[in-house]
């Protein structure tokens, strides 16, 4: 392989526009493997990230996005050549160490990254602790999936209110924050890496473009839930139509530690199909969906997250690691 001085990287702001940019035409033996190429770009719309490229051509590429102020998650990387593991792992290594010194210019303080267990690279697990992350806990993923006959029973002790984010109302902003503030105070979740705050949570919605619904009872507000859109973009929850496979990722969801132990969540979870219109008899129906699929995460060790999902009809897809850096800790490396 020639030498990694003769690589670049390129940084971009759309890293799958720019993966199809320099991806076309593609010639007669081509570092590229157009299927790799095709799946990193899937994985990484939206996003920014950074190409590695060999003489002008990408060879490898990662992709990341800000999870909240002071941390980043990033894809996995992905090598779009035909190479022996030794290469493969010398290209992954320039992208981390080029992702880390990026993000944390850009003021971030840590790294996250997940990997699927059942596809755990002994020598990339060796690579990662070179560069100093440390395996953090595992993640579960969870799906659920919903026809769209589906009817919500009626709960007419509560009442469920969409949320838009920023919340422009000073009033409404405050009962938020503090609805949130209090939750986290109880969190179960990732209890080995710093929690976030009302207002990063917040953030994060925003710069998602998530949508956010409330429970109320009695007019306070006793579940938040965070929806993420997998396979659209959250302008098209309040489009005519919906594809015919549609899906939702729970990116949050959380009761008031005063209405627990009352079946709140699971409530909520079952609320999407009407929440997000696929279901019901309302004339936001969506009736071009046939069914769609909830995911959710979370974290191997909240036995009460883990309860809920299998009691609310989840089946566990997946067991991944979860890999974490801090990134003050290369200040003096």
């Amino acid at each position: 392989m020639a030498n990694l001085n003769r690589f670049a990287c390129h940084e971009t702001e759309t890293l799958a526009s720019d993966l199809a940019r320099l991806l076309q035409p593609a010639s007669p033996g081509t570092l590229v493997a157009g299927s790799a190429a095709s799946c990193a770009a899937r994985a990484a719309v939206g996003f920014p990230g950074i190409i590695l490229l060999y003489e002008g051509r990408p060879c490898a590429a990662v992709g990341y996005h800000r999870e909240s102020e002071g941390t980043v998650v990033i894809s996995e990387p992905v090598v779009l050549m035909d190479a022996v593991d030794n290469v493969r792992h010398a290209l992954c290594d320039r992208l981390l160490k080029q992702i880390k010194h990026r993000t944390a210019a850009d003021g971030a303080q840590r790294l996250h990254f997940l990997q699927q267990k059942s596809s755990g690279d002994p020598k990339f697990e060796e690579l990662l602790k070179a560069q100093r992350f440390l395996h953090a806990t595992d993640i579960l993923q969870w799906e659920l999936s919903v026809a769209a006959g589906y009817q919500c029973s009626s709960q007419d002790r509560y009442e469920f209110q969409r949320c838009d984010v920023p919340v422009t109302d000073a009033v409404s902003a405050g009962e938020l924050q503090s609805a949130l503030g209090a939750i986290l105070k109880c969190s179960e979740d990732l209890s080995s890496q710093p929690q976030p705050t009302a207002s990063d949570l917040l953030t994060r919605w925003q710069h998602n473009s998530a949508t956010v619904f409330l429970c109320r009872i009695e007019s306070r507000i006793a579940c938040v839930i965070s929806l993420g859109s997998r396979t659209m973009t959250s302008a098209a929850i309040a489009a005519d139509t919906l594809p015919a496979d549609a899906s939702f990722c729970i990116e949050y969801i959380g009761v008031l530690p005063e209405y627990r132990r009352r079946g709140i969540a699971r409530l909520m979870i079952g609320q999407i199909p009407v929440l997000t219109g696929l279901c019901g008899d309302g004339p936001t129906r969506r009736r071009s969906a046939e069914t769609f699929k909830v995911t959710a995460y979370s974290d191997a060790t909240n036995g009460p997250a883990i309860s809920l999902y299998e009691r609310a009809g989840f089946v566990r897809t997946a067991r991944m690691q979860l890999w974490c850096c801090d990134l003050h800790l290369e200040v003096n490396r």
